[in-house]
């Protein structure tokens, strides 16, 4: 329905494994890729480390990037994060998981797309 609002809804990605080439394996709640999601406006999103051999360091947009979280990923037992609310077109948010493994520091590269409300 055109105009109709919806619930926020909260979008799991579970951190699987890890590559040397800094590669993270992220999957959805339903075993789906989570390396590249697609959300609605004021969604939440909680991402969850299943990979014992490293540590998240942060979970945070690209420099260049326009604000796109209302709530900046943070850590708990869990990370979470809340997208902004857009409703003139679909927003790409291009973001970084820093993990570190044995000492060494890694990044990894995912996308989240925003359909506007």
């Amino acid at each position: 329905m055109k105009g109709s609002q919806t619930s926020p809804a909260t979008h799991g990605i579970l951190i699987t494994g890890h590559h040397p080439n800094g590669k993270l394996d992220l999957q959805d709640v339903s075993g789906n890729d989570g390396s590249d999601i697609t959300v609605n406006s004021d969604d939440d999103i909680v991402w969850t480390n299943q990979d014992p051999g490293i540590t998240i360091d942060s979970i945070e947009e690209e420099s260049n990037s326009d604000g796109h979280f209302r709530q900046k990923p943070a850590s708990g037992n869990n990370w979470r994060g809340k997208v902004n609310s857009y409703n003139d077109k679909v927003h790409v948010i291009k973001y970084s998981i820093n993990w570190t493994e044995n000492g060494e520091q890694r990044t990894y590269d995912p996308l989240i797309r925003i359909n506007p409300s």
